[in-house]
């Protein structure tokens, strides 16, 4: 994910960042986070966010 912060879009880290919520986080569980490198583009990081504030889990 590091890498990804770093030379990704926007629309590639959403998209991974969604996979690992719908693959890692099924029945619940999983906290997206990561520590993002001072390299990391702040949209990339703004996507990554965005994509954890927007999901919910299934109840």
């Amino acid at each position: 994910m590091e890498r990804l912060l770093t030379f990704g879009t926007p629309q590639k880290v959403e998209d991974y960042s969604k996979k690992l919520i719908d693959i890692v986080g099924e029945g619940g569980g999983f906290v997206l986070k990561g520590e993002a490198p001072r390299e990391a583009k702040a949209e990339n990081i703004k996507a990554m966010v965005n994509v954890a504030k927007n999901c919910r889990a299934d109840t």
